[in-house]
């Protein structure tokens, strides 16, 4: 499992968010073979916005399609949308909660920290198929 973080409190508008993005999406894409899981925690001012959500999970999903195409091997990316609000030890405690699942779940997952304060992730991930 690796778990990479983003200071996203800088990126106020779309634009921002998306330059963001791009420039991780490299250190996202070089995890290597033996990993099945991909957690991304970024800090966020509008973590709960819809157009946060699709943006994140369009790019969640393109890593994990990268990943298959270079090296033929499933790997889950989530990514925990959160805020200084969210305690730590509750976001240490979900990615923990992880390192457990099987790779091809949910191969790429984006959840805010409403979703992880009242559910583990596999709750959340099964609410979101739902």
């Amino acid at each position: 499992m690796s778990v990479i973080g983003i200071d996203g409190t800088s990126a106020h508008t779309r634009a921002g968010l998306a330059a963001l993005l791009r420039r991780h999406k490299r250190n996202t894409s070089t995890v290597p073979a033996s990993l099945s899981h991909v957690i991304v925690v970024i800090d966020h001012p509008h973590c709960t916005d819809a157009w946060t959500t699709s943006k994140v999970h369009r790019w969640a999903m393109s890593i994990h399609r990268r990943i298959q195409r270079a090296r033929g091997i499933d790997t889950d990316v989530t990514a925990l949308l959160v805020n200084r609000d969210v305690d730590p030890h509750l976001i240490c405690e979900r990615i923990q909660e992880l390192a457990g699942r099987p790779p091809g779940v949910n191969p790429a997952a984006v959840h805010t920290m409403h979703d992880i304060r009242a559910h583990t992730i596999a709750q959340a991930s099964a609410n979101d198929f739902i």
